[in-house]
């Protein structure tokens, strides 16, 4: 069985290479980052297990079976984090995959596959605002153009890379050949409170939401804030804010639906001044395409109505998509099934937030097992999930290995 307090030891020593504190700041390309994968490759090489670093930063190790024609299964998460997050955050799921190669390492146990745990680069996009790079890297899904984006110094994503070693020139060659892999998994934590409230420990998920994000503009009138009447102004922050309301009290009538505003500048932004103009963000996030296809019609009708009530300018700018995905549901029964081996029910769950599963489910089976997060707290410093919990995780991941039978994703 697995070391547990080796684990648990691994989930605190990942935790101190951080660049600032509360909490946990690793970003991409930095050298706490550097050094958490040293930490990594250190504990897997003390085991005698294969590392390998490919040319963007994905870091892979590896308990290869004697018998070549095998195929991979692959585990996976990250170790970059957002600023002042937690030490649970994708960490766990890289830490709980290399106790498995470990475990099974130091038992010279015989698998019908290699097995693989991948810390995949930069999921979090903390840095660059452009996230999950390793992941849609390794499925040929990144395009040269978004090495262009520069951090809050100015330095590109491809300078960064070039600064700590790597050659995204050759970003090209990092992709996996899908032929040899039989399934994707991944261990993260919940980030909201279904486990919580359902007193259970882990649960599979079943699906991650898709996403449309927006910039909207919303142009009106400045105006002198004590000289023009309230009936004489064309405020396009007042515009925005009944926009706002009423997009929010339809979205609370859809299930499975959520609608964010979590940027707004205001221009010119004095307080004695009318605003001339407000651009807001719009994150809008639904767990199918149907539901997300009228969140972005009632979106432009709402434009359309704004702009006839108030006199305002509407201008809507398309920042990012991503479609829904589906855990693939030979792994969903394979998680579940470890889950009652380990004496709890199974229970099934939707993913509100991006994993790097989802991109790994577009070329080969993949699966998500949430980790029952406290008081649903994620990206802040007092993420935390009980130790019992981080043990049982782990333990249901070995299960769900021990258990898989190649002939099923044949």
């Amino acid at each position: 069985m697995i070391n547990k307090q080796r684990l648990l030891d691994d989930i605190e020593a990942l935790a101190t290479f951080t660049d600032q504190t509360p909490g946990v700041t690793r970003l991409s390309f930095t050298q706490n980052e550097q050094k958490a994968k040293q930490y990594l490759k250190d504990q897997a090489l003390v085991s005698d297990l294969i590392v390998r670093e490919d040319a963007v930063g994905n870091l892979y190790m590896r308990y290869e079976q004697h018998d070549d024609t095998l195929k991979t299964v692959l585990i996976g998460s990250h170790i970059d984090s957002v600023i002042h997050g937690g030490k649970y955050d994708g960490a766990l799921g890289v830490l709980t995959g290399l106790e498995l190669l470990r475990t099974f390492k130091a038992n010279q146990q015989t698998l019908p596959f290699h097995l693989e745990v991948v810390a995949f680069t930069d999921e979090e996009g903390a840095r660059f605002k452009t996230g999950m790079i390793g992941s849609r890297a390794a499925i040929g899904q990144l395009e040269k153009q978004e090495l262009e984006a520069t951090d809050m110094n100015g330095l590109s994503l491809e300078q960064a890379m070039v600064l700590e070693g790597y050659q995204p020139e050759r970003m090209q060659e990092v992709q996996l050949n899908p032929d040899e892999y039989l399934a994707y998994l991944e261990v993260h934590i919940e980030q909201g409170k279904v486990l919580e409230k359902q007193a259970l420990p882990v649960g599979v998920v079943a699906g991650i939401v898709g996403l449309r994000w927006y910039e909207i503009m919303v142009t009106g009138e400045a105006g002198h804030a004590g000289a023009t009447p309230m009936a004489d102004r064309t405020d396009p922050l007042i515009a925005a804010s009944r926009f706002m309301l009423e997009l929010d009290e339809w979205v609370r009538t859809i299930p499975d639906a959520v609608l964010t505003f979590g940027q707004i500048k205001v221009d010119p932004g004095s307080i004695n001044v009318i605003p001339e103009a407000v651009t807001f963000s719009v994150d809008a996030r639904a767990l199918d395409e149907e539901t997300l296809i009228a969140l972005e019609t009632r979106i432009e009708q709402a434009m359309v109505r704004l702009e006839e009530k108030t006199g305002v300018k509407v201008k809507r700018t398309p920042l990012d998509i991503a479609p829904p995905v589906k855990m693939d549901e030979r792994v969903m029964a394979l998680l579940s099934s470890a889950i009652e081996q380990s004496g709890f029910k199974a229970t099934t769950l939707s993913s509100g937030a991006g994993h790097d599963a989802m991109h790994m489910a577009s070329v080969m089976p993949s699966g998500l097992l949430f980790v029952r997060t406290k008081d649903g707290h994620s990206h802040r410093p007092d993420e935390t999930i009980a130790d019992e919990d981080v043990v049982t995780a782990a333990e249901v991941l070995y299960q769900a290995v021990q258990s898989l039978d190649p002939e099923t994703f044949s």
